[in-house]
Formats: structure tokens, C-alpha cells, sequence
């Protein structure tokens, strides 16, 4: 068995606190550059986990007022909380044995 001091695993996906605070604060940043660039248009996710985005979009300044506006770091943890409890309560409600509840939690919110 493998030690886990010295294992990729923990090298590549535990982080500190302050490490998933600056994670988080890049992808956001990614989210609202790919808002601005491409609006709210719908990307496709390949098979491999890459994101294709459609052309980018021409956009007046009158434009960029009625785009909605990107979600902060705070409220994409409410939303990821939210939905958290939500697939909790389905699995529950569906008696999916607790292997499943947190396979599937792991899936959708890492």
C-alpha cells in the first residue's frame, strides 16, 4: 500500500484552506472572463472535461447592461450549498444507500 504522505492523491487533491479559496476565486474569474466574452449562450462540455464556446459574441455598450451579472465567490457557495442538500434530499428520498449519496455529492460538487 502506497504512503499517503508521498501520494499523488495528496499532492494533487488535498488542499489547504487558503488553497480551495484561491482555486475557487480563479474559476470564478474563468466564469465571468467567459460571461463577458460569450455571454450566457450555452458551452459544450467534450468528452475529456474541456469546454468548446461558441464564437465570440459582438456586444454594444448598451448590451452590457442587460446581461445579467456574474455570481461572486460568496453566492456560487450558497448556490453550491443549496444544491449540495438538494441531491442529499433526493437520495434520501429515493433510500440510496449512503455510498451512493456521497459518490454522487463527490461527482457533482468535487
Amino acid at each position: 500500500m502506497a504512503d499517503f504522505h508521498t501520494s499523488t492523491h495528496r499532492a494533487n487533491w488535498i488542499f489547504s484552506p487558503q488553497e480551495l479559496v484561491e482555486k475557487y476565486k480563479a474559476a470564478n474569474q474563468r466564469a465571468i472572463q467567459a460571461l463577458e466574452k460569450y455571454g450566457t449562450t450555452q458551452m459544450e462540455v467534450d468528452a475529456d472535461g474541456s469546454l468548446s464556446y461558441p464564437e465570440p459574441i459582438a456586444r454594444d455598450n448598451a448590451d452590457k447592461h442587460s446581461r445579467p451579472k456574474p455570481l461572486n465567490i460568496e453566492e456560487e457557495q450558497f448556490m453550491r450549498v443549496f444544491y449540495e442538500n438538494k441531491l442529499r434530499e433526493v437520495c434520501s428520498a429515493f433510500y440510496f444507500p449512503n455510498k451512493i449519496q456521497v459518490l454522487t455529492t463527490f461527482f457533482f460538487f468535487g
